[in-house]
Formats: structure tokens, C-alpha cells, sequence
């Protein structure tokens, strides 16, 4: 994953806190070794990420590293994205069939910074 920081339960809040304070927002993509979905939907965010890096900051969260973090908010399962802002945050939904593709996720961000300039 190109641009993308690795977070753990070390850095995981204060990063957040750091990055994301009154700056812009962040997409936390939560993923699972050995996991089909987790690797298509890990497609489709390195796809994105470029697009958007300069109006938002990506990090992955390994539940098999950073278990913690990681079910703290994915506890639907795995993968789970979230974007925080201002320590807020929303789940992106999961598509049924489509998971978490480079469209869906186009759409959803594009979507997620249009209510936050309004």
C-alpha cells in the first residue's frame, strides 16, 4: 500500500489526535492477515488513496498485530473502513458483492467531503 500509514495501539490515537485535529479527515482501513476480502478491499483503497491523499490521510490498522484497535471498531469483522474527523467517525458501509471496490469507495469519499464542505 503506497501512501498509506501502518497503525498499531501505540500509535493509533495519537496519531489520529495529531493528524486529525481540525485538519482533515482519515481513512482507517482495518484488514485481517490471510483474508480474501480484506485483500480486494485493500485493492480498491490503494486505488483511491492517491486521488485523495491531499484531502485526506490513510492508515491500516492488522488485527492479528494490533487485535485492540482493531476490534474496537471493526467489530462486524474484517475488513472494516471507518473515517474518522474530529474524533468522530462512520462506518463505510460494506457492499454485498462488491465489498469495498475502487468505485464504491470513490463514491463514498467523494460523497463523505461534499457534506463536509456544505
Amino acid at each position: 500500500m503506497t501512501d498509506i500509514i501502518e497503525l498499531n495501539g501505540d500509535t493509533f490515537l495519537n496519531t489520529l489526535l495529531r493528524r486529525d485535529a481540525g485538519q482533515k479527515p482519515s481513512l482507517i482501513f482495518f484488514k485481517k492477515q490471510n483474508c480474501w476480502a480484506c485483500e480486494h478491499a485493500a485493492k480498491g483503497v490503494d486505488a483511491i488513496a492517491p486521488k485523495y491523499k491531499d484531502k485526506m490521510n490513510f492508515f491500516t490498522v492488522d488485527a492479528d498485530k494490533s487485535p485492540g484497535v482493531a476490534w474496537r471498531f471493526a467489530d462486524g469483522g474484517f475488513p472494516t473502513i471507518c473515517i474518522f474527523y474530529c474524533i468522530d467517525y462512520e462506518t463505510v458501509p460494506f457492499v454485498e458483492g462488491g465489498g469495498y471496490s475502487e468505485e464504491h469507495l470513490d463514491q463514498y469519499i467523494a460523497d463523505f467531503l461534499e457534506k463536509m464542505d456544505k
